[in-house]
């Protein structure tokens, strides 16, 4: 399932030990048989998730995507040469709601007044 895969960490394969890349953030699912899932993977820059975070599409594969371990939270990658090196930011745009001040002359003469008057 989806659902099981987001959150679990990617680990790659180096001189016999496996090191962290980062963490599993989505899935892009394939509408089309010939064309295979991808992995949307957060590469972390620092020890906590942050801003400066990349992301980096990984081929949901075998010959890249060797060992899938959900039971104990993780996956391992064994990419291409130059595949974590195509990274993007995700440029999320926030929009803010606020509240502006009542058009009513009567609101405003009851926000200047000071309670301790009375």
């Amino acid at each position: 399932l989806v659902s099981d895969l987001v959150g679990l960490d990617v680990r790659m394969m180096k001189d016999q030990k496996q090191s962290f890349v980062g963490k599993i953030n989505g899935l892009v699912l394939s509408e089309h048989e010939l064309v295979h899932d991808t992995l949307e993977v957060m590469l972390q820059k620092g020890p906590l998730p942050s801003f400066r975070d990349e992301l980096v599409l990984i081929p949901l594969v075998k010959e890249i995507v060797p060992t899938v371990d959900v039971p104990n939270g993780f996956i391992v990658i064994d990419p291409p040469s130059g595949l974590l090196d195509l990274t993007y930011v995700r440029n999320e745009r926030v929009r803010i709601k606020g509240f502006l001040p009542s058009s009513n002359d009567d609101d405003d003469d009851d926000l200047s007044q000071n309670p301790n008057d009375n």
